[in-house]
């Protein structure tokens, strides 16, 4: 276990997170000055160190970053809802980073703004029929990947849409976590962050074959710990930066400045195609998602996987339109 006595400054113990990470130089540099100006944002509360660091300086910061950043510089602008939200998702890796090391002793998840600073952003609406042809092929299992690099990301941008699974959680997916069908129509990945199991069609399934079939042959040895989605060089885990990269790769389709393959829209459109002409089933879409009902909640098994066949069944019609 870290060290939770030894006293670290900020800037310590943002080293040794950017150490950890696998980044390009560029993404090393945005991180480093994200976590920065929080720094610069907790040297004017008269905080130096990590173990000082409570929920309520990371709060405040997040809350001034579209209003007052004059802490940073004299005459910094407020930042836009998009760069707000990079900017609490960075610092929030980084904190929970430092929750795992016990150099602080609360959970930035407890005490999250993200979601609201997500909110704020106000991403532009678009329908299925805006996805790009090779997402729509890609969802319907109509395109097989051509080599291991174009399985991967198929299988990631399968797993954004149909799981509506966003990087961090794309990149904690074990191969254990993805039951096959068999009597069953559809596939199912299940992960200790959502309370019910996800219901994935079965192109899922040709998809995860042809990409695991690539890593057999590339001599990697997978077994139920191996990461469901990993590196292409050694087989290890992916850090969610680089999940989010390989969902973008290729993707030269903007909506205002929004990629169509960026996971929140992903899981927007998912979202608003299953529940179109369902919307008593809006419950059971929400908790495919890990969003709380807003009604009396989902119905049990096997009600719920009988209606989310149904919607994807629906959906994979209107993507082949």
């Amino acid at each position: 276990m870290a060290n939770s006595t030894k006293v670290r400054s900020l800037t310590d113990a943002e080293i040794e997170w950017l150490d950890t990470l696998t980044l390009s130089e560029a993404a090393r540099t945005a991180y480093k000055g994200e976590v920065g100006r929080l720094s610069a944002f907790c040297a004017t509360r008269g905080v130096s160190t990590i173990r000082r660091l409570k929920a309520d300086h990371w709060t405040a910061y997040l809350s001034c970053l579209m209003e007052d950043r004059t802490f940073f510089k004299p005459k910094a602008k407020p930042l836009k809802p998009r760069s707000a939200l990079q900017a609490a998702r960075i610092t929030r890796s980084f904190l929970s980073f430092c929750a795992r090391r016990h150099w602080i002793d609360w959970d930035p998840a407890e005490h999250d703004l993200v979601s609201q600073i997500a909110d704020a952003a106000e991403l532009p609406a678009f329908t299925l029929e805006d996805l790009p042809e090779r997402v729509r092929l890609v969802l319907t299992g109509e395109l097989v990947a051509g080599d291991m690099r174009e399985a991967r990301q198929n299988l990631a941008l399968g797993l954004g849409f149909w799981g509506a699974l966003v990087p961090r959680e794309i990149a904690l997916l074990t191969v254990g976590n993805l039951h096959l069908p068999s009597k069953r129509r559809s596939c199912e990945l299940h992960c200790s962050w959502r309370p019910l199991p996800l219901m994935l069609p079965t192109t899922l399934s040709g998809i995860w074959r042809r990409y695991r079939d690539f890593r057999e042959e590339r001599g990697q040895d997978l077994n139920p710990k191996s990461p469901l989605v990993a590196s292409l060089r050694d087989g290890a885990a992916l850090h969610p930066w680089s999940v989010w990269a390989l969902m973008r790769s290729g993707d030269e389709s903007e909506v205002g400045d929004a990629s169509l393959s960026n996971t929140r829209l992903l899981r927007r459109v998912y979202m608003q195609t299953t529940t179109q002409d369902a919307t008593r089933d809006v419950d059971v879409v929400r908790g495919q998602a890990g969003m709380p009902p807003h009604g009396p909640g989902v119905p049990a098994e096997p009600a719920r996987r009988r209606i989310l066949n149904q919607l994807h069944d629906a959906t994979i019609v209107r993507l082949a339109a």
